[in-house]
């Protein structure tokens, strides 16, 4: 299944997903400034770092039961995180952490470990910037299930 959307909204350079009924440390942020620069997760949540402070963002959302192979090709950044649902019931959020059901129940295999694999593009565009009506940063992520593994750069801007 992918989905993709060309108006999902940000503000104040983020946006998460995660389960309902857990909420993200404010140190998720702080570990993203400093680790990938793109993504940190925990167990029932994930904090995802733009470029875009406020504005709209392209996004696509891929569910692959097997690990794709990287593709690094046109993307300025390729990060791969583990992830742990614990409800099964895991959304795309902004920033506000309101659910975008439309984009549907990404933990799709239920409660356990993920992979998520995080693709950016746009992230000069979206700094300069700053305040985006048309989407001027794309992100892909990938989530498949997987057994919990470090953290793996494939490619940093």
């Amino acid at each position: 299944m992918a989905w993709t959307t060309d108006s999902f909204h940000t503000a104040f350079s983020q946006y998460s997903l995660g389960d309902d009924g857990t909420l993200m440390p404010i140190e998720a942020i702080f570990d993203t400034k400093k680790g990938n620069g793109a993504i940190a997760a925990g167990e029932g949540w994930v904090y995802v770092r733009c470029a875009t402070h406020t504005g709209v963002l392209r996004i696509t959302i891929d569910l692959e039961p097997p690990a794709p192979i990287p593709d690094t090709d046109g993307w300025e950044a390729v990060v791969d995180v583990s992830y742990r649902s614990i409800t099964g019931n895991t959304h795309l959020r902004d920033w506000e952490y309101t659910p975008r059901t439309d984009a549907g129940v990404l933990s799709h295999a239920g409660p356990g470990w993920y992979r998520i694999r995080i693709k950016t593009r746009g992230w000069d565009a979206g700094r300069a910037l700053n305040v985006a009506f048309e989407p001027v940063e794309e992100h892909h992520l990938t989530l498949w299930p997987a057994p919990p593994h470090p953290e793996v750069i494939h490619k940093q801007r």
